[in-house]
């Protein structure tokens, strides 16, 4: 999506070409442009500073199916624990 406060919202989904690449420029004379994007997939960012046998890739979080994977785990280790009061969970990104 590109935002301009002068401009309507523009979906830029349509102009990204096969290998992920922007084919677009911002209207001549309309200002600054904000850009956002998602990706979904492997990115390729490594666990950083991984607990004994947490090393390795980093889950997409923006994944439905990544995420079940990951809680998985999580789900059986507290099997038989009232956890309804649990509504979030954190996970600290650094560059």
């Amino acid at each position: 999506m590109a935002y301009n406060p002068n401009v309507k919202p523009i979906d830029l989904t349509d102009k990204v070409n096969k290998d992920g690449q922007l084919q677009w420029s911002a209207p001549a004379g309309s200002g600054d442009w904000t850009l956002y994007a998602l990706f979904e997939g492997l990115h390729g960012k490594m666990v950083e500073r991984a607990a004994p046998g947490g090393e390795g890739y980093a889950i997409d979080h923006f994944s439905k199916t990544a995420a079940q994977n990951y809680f998985k785990r999580f789900d059986e280790a507290f099997k038989g624990y009232d956890i309804s009061y649990l509504r979030s969970f954190l996970m600290i990104l650094t560059r």
